[in-house]
């Protein structure tokens, strides 16, 4: 069973933030989505790795019209997804069923042994079927936000592809994603601006400003420059082949 960093300062906090991040960065949470799915057609079972409250969930939901089965330890999230109609497990062992597709966002930084959770997640798919994945990126902005969070890492690229490849993926795209947002982050760590308890990044207003005026800036700017040079995230689609 895949083990996740259960150190944090408290579950609180910690969902206060996952709560912020699902409820006003919907744009951004939509394009996450889009990039999970650009390769796929013919969908069959899905597995949300790490679901939180369910915002991926509930936008592949409207979007393929199916319900991906949704791994989550945390009660709460538990219980939210429940109310939703998602079908939850606290491990994914007990999916009995190979799937064709699993997604994970912002999920495999808080696990201290990713390769074997990676191995684990490719062990669950079908011949041929696809993990995406998505993490934050460069441990130069590891800051006191991430510690408080419970991230082990923040990944560059080749360590990420290096990862994969170890769990038997065979790599069918990487890219930074958000690379004003890299730029923001590194303002923030710079001027000591990051903490879960204090006046930060994660206000409402802030997110609702970035959602809605840098998101589309950000997109443009990965697509036609920046997407194999930086980000504040890396995306990683990878395919089983054995």
């Amino acid at each position: 069973m895949v083990k996740f960093q259960t150190n944090l300062i408290t579950d609180f906090e910690c969902r206060d933030e996952i709560f912020n991040s699902e409820r006003y960065l919907v744009n951004y949470n939509k394009h996450i989505v889009n990039l999970f799915c650009k390769y796929l057609s013919g969908v069959g079972s899905v597995i949300d790795f790490g679901a939180g409250s369910g915002a991926l969930a509930d936008i592949f939901t409207q979007k393929y019209d199916k319900r991906p089965l949704c791994i989550e330890i945390d009660s709460k999230f538990k219980m939210i997804l429940n109310l939703k109609g998602f079908s939850v497990f606290e491990d994914i062992d007990k999916i009995s069923e190979e799937v064709s597709f699993i997604y994970s966002s912002n999920v495999l930084e808080h696990i201290e042994d990713d390769i074997s959770a990676l191995k684990e997640l490719n062990a669950k798919l079908m011949y041929g079927g696809y993990l995406a994945v998505y993490v934050p990126a460069f441990q130069m902005l590891y800051s006191e936000f991430d510690l408080m969070a419970g991230h082990y890492r923040r990944y560059q690229k080749l360590e990420l592809l290096k990862k994969m490849e170890e769990a038997n993926f065979e790599i069918v795209d990487v890219r930074y994603v958000d690379s004003v947002g890299f730029i923001i982050w590194a303002l923030l760590k710079l001027l000591g601006k990051f903490s879960l308890t204090t006046e930060s990044h994660s206000q409402p207003s802030k997110l609702l400003f970035y959602d809605k005026y840098i998101l589309p800036i950000t997109k443009i700017l990965d697509l036609i420059l920046f997407r194999n040079l930086f980000g504040k995230n890396i995306l990683i689609v990878g395919r089983r082949n054995v």
